[in-house]
Formats: structure tokens, sequence, C-alpha cells
């Protein structure tokens, strides 16, 4: 019975790895998570501009009716202007570097990981400035629970991704394969 190691042996090449390697791993989903966030930020804009009104109730669970009073409206309207200007330098900025990390040639293996780390912490100020942004949301209508609790669940979802993806980069290693 041979093994995998005793065929790579004969031919002098090492096996490729059933596992992509790390910088690969964290740049593919930095760069879907950053081109995610680029089409909801899209979305809300063509939806603003177009004055496309989604249907709501004052009672709703889902979808519900709020104004906000004048004070509180110019309060967050500036707060709120630059936190989206942020949020969408940090992904158009993250997902630029997660794509250079992504097609560098693996001839240039401290490129790609210094690449990986830029994305990745962009990608970090970005979810804070989504988290600021929550909290706006929610100081203005303080009443919805269930997007809260949404809201929130997504937050920890991508803090705990953040923190995983760090690790992934400090504690995994390139496998050495052929260069395309």
């Amino acid at each position: 019975m041979d093994t995998p190691q005793k065929k790579a042996g004969s031919t002098g090449r090492k096996i490729a790895s059933p596992c992509p390697d790390a910088v690969r791993l964290v740049s593919q989903w930095t760069l879907s998570t950053g081109c995610f966030f680029l089409v909801i930020f899209a979305l809300d804009h063509a939806f603003d501009h177009f004055n496309f009104q989604i249907p709501c109730s004052p009672s709703g669970i889902f979808l519900r009716c709020v104004e906000p009073t004048d004070a509180v409206a110019l309060a967050n309207a500036a707060a709120e202007s630059a936190g989206w200007i942020g949020m969408l330098w940090c992904g158009a900025a993250q997902t630029a570097a997660a794509a250079l990390a992504l097609h560098l040639p693996c001839r240039y293996r401290r490129v790609r990981r210094a690449l990986a780390y830029i994305a990745r912490a962009l990608a970090i100020v970005g979810h804070s400035l989504h988290a600021r942004a929550t909290v706006l949301l929610y100081a203005a209508d303080p009443g919805s629970l269930f997007a809260v609790m949404g809201w929130t669940l997504i937050i920890v979802f991508l803090a705990v991704f953040d923190l995983l993806c760090f690790l992934i980069l400090m504690l995994g290693r390139e496998v050495r394969t052929e260069c395309d």
C-alpha cells in the first residue's frame, strides 16, 4: 500500500495540502465579505436615489416605519454619513487588498501575507464602523427588538470570524508548491 508521501518522494515534489493555505483562505473570506458589503451599499444607494419605497407598517415586526425627530435626525446625519463613507472606503480597500493577495504569484509569499493582514485589518475597521452604525440606528428606533437582536448576532458573527481569520494567519503556514 503506497502512501502519497512515498509517491511524492520518488518525484522530489511536495504534494499539495488538501486544505488551502492560510493566506488564500483568509483572502477569499475577506474578499467575499467585502464584496457583500459593497453590493449592499450599492443597493442602498440605488433605493435612496430612485426613492424606492419599501412598504412598512408602524406595528410590523420586520419593517417598521420610523420617523425620527429633527434633532435626532440632524445629530445622526453627520455621524451616519461619515460612518457610511468610512465603511464604503474600508470595504473597497479590503476587497482590493484581498484580490491582490489572491492574484499575486506564489513567489511573492511575504507580500501576499502582508496584503492579507492589511485586508483583514481593514475588514475589522469596517465591521467596527458597522457596529457603530447599528448603535446609531438603535438610538433612532429603540423599540425594534427584532432588528437589534438580528444586527447584534451579525456583529458577533463577524467579530468571531475576524478573530479566527487573524488566528489562521498567525498560526497557519503556506504550503510550498510549484508556482502556476
